[in-house]
């Protein structure tokens, strides 16, 4: 029995045929990284500060500080995945007379710069959350996140509960998925994974992916304009579709939330979900919500994954009620 023949690039070659589908263009174009100044001329706010840390990394953030007597209550914000900290600007226009906010680009997204080759992962960013409390002095402090940056928050909350005195989660990623997954998503799961595949999504224009990850993130509602493009762009900065792609690499064997593991957290914890949420099931909020004891959960009709921006007069609100309560 003959085996069949196969020629040496066929492998690379189905890739891209696969790839080409699934971005939508026959011949996807080649985006190059856009530097970092461009970037920061175009993006920087006038609350924008950088900070440095190990590994290489130099941190965009922002921080409405009123200066070293400053006592309002701190909130912490994490983004999530394909985002960065604009993400929060709804809430920071509400909230931010009442409360020192404090927003972050986590490596990979935004003006963070970091090399491509970080390595990493959900508990590595919990560690970098670390030293960007330790270095602005923030404890006590309320962290929230949203969608992978809840994956982040409660995994710091489980690390270090001492630094915190609530917690939020909306929409936050972290327990095993069931849907069946779409053919797109898997696919690109499952080229990220190999070295190859890899190799031609770092090539290749992200215009496609971009878009249709904004249009579940603000489903059922309008992208707001400007967004994909924003992110399109951001995306392009020097080492960040290395790392994006290593997120994708590792994210099916992402340490995954358990009753057991959530069972032993003591915060304060408010948990936000949209009741129609494409990208995370709404049932994961109740699932956190029965797995940690005392936790408050608020579900949102009509919204989707990014209640603060798209239900953010009703969301602020309410975690302003909240945190009152809470603390």
């Amino acid at each position: 029995m003959r085996l069949p023949v196969r020629r040496p690039g066929e492998n690379t070659k189905s890739l891209l045929r696969m790839l080409t589908s699934i971005l939508g263009s026959a011949m996807p174009l080649a985006k190059p990284d856009i530097d970092y100044p461009i970037l920061q001329q175009r993006y920087r706010s006038a609350r924008s500060r950088n900070i440095s840390l190990s590994n290489g990394i130099k941190l965009h953030y922002t921080d409405n500080t009123l200066g070293p007597d400053d006592n309002r209550p701190i909130l912490v914000m994490i983004h999530g995945l394909l985002m960065d900290l604009h993400a929060w600007d709804p809430w920071h226009e509400r909230l931010g007379s009442e409360f020192r906010i404090i927003t972050l680009d986590l490596p990979g997204h935004g003006l963070t710069e970091a090399p491509g080759d970080w390595p990493v992962s959900i508990e590595r960013y919990a560690e970098l959350i670390m030293e960007v409390v330790e270095r602005l002095e923030l404890a006590p402090f309320t962290l929230i996140g949203n969608s992978m940056g809840g994956n982040v928050a409660w995994t710091f909350a489980l690390r270090y509960p001492e630094y915190l005195d609530a917690l939020v989660l909306i929409a936050a990623t972290g327990w095993a998925d069931n849907r069946a997954e779409s053919q797109k998503t898997q696919t690109i799961l499952n080229v990220a994974g190999s070295s190859v595949g890899r190799t031609l999504l770092r090539k290749m224009n992200l215009h496609g992916l971009v878009n249709d990850a904004m249009r579940d993130t603000f489903t059922p509602h309008e992208i707001p304009a400007g967004i994909v493009e924003r992110y399109e762009t951001l995306a392009c900065a020097s080492g960040h579709r290395d790392i994006l792609l290593a997120i994708a690499a590792f994210w099916r064997q992402r340490h995954l939330a358990s009753v057991e593991r959530l069972s032993v957290l003591a915060l304060p914890t408010l948990i936000m979900t949209g009741d129609v949420d494409p990208l995370v099931p709404p049932e994961h909020a109740y699932l956190f919500a029965d797995a940690i004891k005392g936790s408050e959960l608020i579900v949102y009709p009509r919204t989707g994954h990014v209640p603060m921006m798209t239900a953010s007069d009703a969301s602020a609100n309410d975690l302003c009620n909240w945190l009152a309560q809470a603390r």
